[in-house]
């Protein structure tokens, strides 16, 4: 009897043991799911950050479609993500350029200007 009792108390434990693995595994996937989510933004983000500027330096140089090579490479470098707006002005020797991104919901946004001291001052550095 005592050796019926026995092997019934190890199918429930093998049923129990189960439940909590599949319970710590859909724990572990979430956090896996949220650590790369968090780290597509931040390259994301700092991917847009690069591009922006190197646009700026594109638009002081008097090119005329930095817009549109930042649109493609956006499109190209970010394919999960989609283009709400990219917005350039110019004005009186300064140029702007914010992009906003929007993934899953969250839009980044950047925005950066150059001034034209700025570019007078770096290449009085050189």
């Amino acid at each position: 009897m005592a050796l019926l009792n026995a092997k019934a108390k190890m199918e429930n434990d093998r049923g129990s043991a189960l439940f909590e693995a599949i319970a710590v595994l859909s724990a572990l996937l979430t956090v896996i799911m949220g650590v790369a989510a968090v780290t597509y933004i931040h390259s994301a983000n700092t991917w847009l950050n690069y591009h922006v500027e190197q646009t700026l330096y594109c638009l002081s140089e008097g090119q005329a479609n930095c817009k549109s090579q930042l649109k493609t490479q956006v499109e190209q470098q970010l394919p999960w993500g989609k283009i709400r707006s990219i917005e350039v002005w110019t004005l009186n020797g300064s140029w702007t350029v914010e992009v906003k991104w929007l993934w899953n919901s969250k839009q980044l946004t950047v925005r950066r200007k150059l001034d034209l001291s700025d570019v007078v001052a770096s290449k009085a550095l050189r």
